[in-house]
């Protein structure tokens, strides 16, 4: 009988180990999923702090000075459909048109394929 009553007192304590543990670890995972919500909280907060400055800065007016010290804009492609190659566009940076060897003719792949 007191083998019993001591392995009854031992398993109650082991029980009550192992819920405690087990409620530590829950208040943990909730004090950790707070902290992280305040500072997503925190960084959304700071970024509509910038969105709204960079709005404040982007108004029309603004636009219009900032444009106007860049210099003149003019088209890339003007109104009859051609595009021109921009004056200070240096050679090597100009489009290069296919070579001139003539791209093989279906007939010519044709008979480059072995047959099955």
């Amino acid at each position: 009988m007191f083998a019993k009553t001591c392995v009854v007192i031992v398993a109650v304590g082991a029980f009550g180990c192992a819920l405690l543990a087990m409620r530590q670890a829950r208040l943990q995972a909730a004090s950790e999923l707070t902290q992280t919500q305040l500072r997503i909280s925190k960084l959304d907060h700071r970024l509509w702090d910038r969105r709204a400055k960079v709005a404040e800065a982007t108004t029309p007016t603004n636009i219009e000075r900032m444009a106007a010290s860049i210099g003149r804009f003019r088209p890339m492609v003007p109104d009859d459909g051609t595009i021109e190659p921009s004056p200070d566009a240096s050679a090597s940076t100009a489009p290069r048109h296919a070579a001139a060897t003539p791209s093989p003719s279906r007939s010519n792949i044709r008979s480059q394929v072995s047959p099955r």
